[in-house]
This record gives structure tokens, C-alpha cells and sequence, in this order.
């Protein structure tokens, strides 16, 4: 049996490099979390797609399940889902989007839903440093994005 949500956000990860799923579009975000990661990615010069989430209910309820993450808003790169606004934020003050690939250490060694989402983040920064150009990476005189 065939998911026509599932395929379309397939169809959309599979076609852009760098796809937000959000609420609200990157001009007018209508939550927060959503803002800052738009922030962050326009920040560093990154080109990157969305789909508004409060337009289709299917596709806001699909895209959890497709990541198998509760939380909108949701970043994909080069296929691969790297999370959401807590972990952007994270590997953005850290520098770690401008560095490239840097080993991630679980702040709590008995969380393993840390570790795990740690581990899913290391995977995914170099693919994300490799869609940030390089005059675009932060020189390092700006660590947090402004606003939330």
C-alpha cells in the first residue's frame, strides 16, 4: 500500500538539497523554532526549500512519522534527516556548521536519547557544511542567531 505523503516528502527531500519543513514560510514563519533555524540557514547563506506544514494536515502529521521526530520544524540535507531547531541551534553555537565534521560527546552518558540524537547529528554535519559555500561560514564575530 502506497503513502502519497510519504512519496511527496521522499519526492521533496529527494529534489532539494537542503528542504525545511516548517510552520509558516521562510518569509513569514509562524513559530519561533521555525524563525531561528530559517535564521540560521539564511545566515550562512544556505540555499534551501520549505513546505508550509499548516497548509496540509497530512503532511504535518506525515512528516513525524516519516522522521519517526515529534517536533516541527524539520531540516533534511542531501536526504538525510539532521533535526530540528534544538540541534541547529546547538551545532551553530558550537561552530560545528562552520567547521565541518566534529566528533559529537553526549553531555549526559545515561541519556541514550541524546547519544542517539547526537549521533544522528554527527552524521549529518558534514553533508550540511558541504551545502554551506564557503564565503558564506561564519567568521566567528557572530555565535547565536538574534530573536526566539
Amino acid at each position: 500500500m502506497s503513502n502519497p505523503t510519504f512519496e511527496r516528502i521522499q519526492g521533496d527531500i529527494a529534489a532539494n538539497p537542503v528542504m525545511l519543513y516548517m510552520k509558516g514560510t521562510a518569509m513569514f514563519p509562524q513559530c519561533g523554532f521555525s524563525a531561528r533555524v530559517v535564521q540560521i540557514l539564511s545566515h550562512l547563506g544556505v540555499p534551501f526549500q520549505t513546505a508550509n506544514v499548516l497548509e496540509d494536515m497530512e503532511l504535518r502529521e506525515g512528516i513525524k512519522h516519516f522522521s519517526n521526530w515529534p517536533t516541527i520544524p524539520q531540516l533534511y540535507v542531501n536526504g538525510d534527516f539532521v533535526g530540528g531547531c534544538d540541534i541547529l541551534t546547538e551545532m551553530f553555537q558550537s561552530g560545528e556548521l562552520e567547521h565541518g565534521p566534529i566528533a559529537g560527546h553526549a553531555r549526559h552518558p545515561g541519556d541514550g536519547s541524546y547519544r542517539r540524537r547526537a549521533a544522528l547529528a554527527s552524521r549529518c554535519r558534514s553533508r550540511l557544511a558541504q551545502a554551506v559555500p564557503p564565503r558564506a561560514r561564519l567568521s566567528g564575530a557572530l555565535r547565536s542567531p538574534v530573536g526566539c
